[in-house]
């Protein structure tokens, strides 16, 4: 398969996605120029404890990087946390479209977006989901974005807006993920029965 033959033009707005190795073949796809931002902060790993501000989140993010790879070049890298220097460009972006899958990380990292684009003034109608759950001729459901291939990628689900139950849902996973409390997170799917498996089962592990 040529790089022409899976190359697809590429839905309005800002896009956001998890990890570099999704960002790659996104790239390679889309060629998005400056319209896409790569999150490398993966929140199943370290505390995340709810901070004032974002300067304090980020030391404690990053201080827990450089904990796991210490004098590592790759730390300062991973613990830059593009989506944090964007707030300018996604409020005034004519859509903020996330790109996710099904897994622990991948909701998490939704759930993240979804927070920090409000923080920063986006307008919620204006956040949009592609949600990769399973591949043709593939029972497996899709983990993470970083499994994809060009073909996978360009075969992408439709964006769908967040309907406003959905956005309500993300805004508790939040909350109880930075929660001092552990119950928020071990009582997620009893008190957000309607939430998406997905997130679910996420919170679950």
């Amino acid at each position: 398969m040529t790089e022409r033959s899976f190359a697809r033009p590429l839905p309005p707005g800002v896009h956001v996605i998890l990890g570099d190795s999704a960002g790659g073949i996104f790239r390679r796809v889309f060629r998005p120029g400056d319209r896409l931002v790569v999150d490398r902060d993966v929140l199943s790993c370290g505390p995340t404890l709810r901070c004032n501000g974002l300067g304090p989140w980020c030391e404690m993010r990053r201080a827990f990087w450089s904990s796991v790879a210490p004098g590592s070049a790759l730390v300062p890298e991973a613990a830059d946390f593009r989506l944090f220097g964007e707030s300018e460009r996604l409020r005034k972006a004519e859509r903020v479209t996330i790109w996710a899958a099904t897994g622990l990380n991948e909701q998490l990292f939704i759930a993240h977006v979804v927070h920090r684009a409000e923080q920063c003034g986006v307008d919620a109608a204006k956040i949009h989901v592609v949600q990769f759950e399973t591949l043709r001729n593939r029972n497996a459901r899709v983990l993470g974005t970083g499994e994809l291939n060009e073909q996978h990628m360009s075969e992408h689900p439709e964006p769908a807006p967040v309907s406003a139950a959905a956005f309500q849902d993300y805004r508790a996973a939040w909350t109880a993920l930075t929660s001092p409390d552990p119950a928020l997170v071990e009582q997620f799917s009893e008190s957000h029965p309607n939430a998406n498996e997905w997130l679910k089962h996420a919170m679950q592990l």
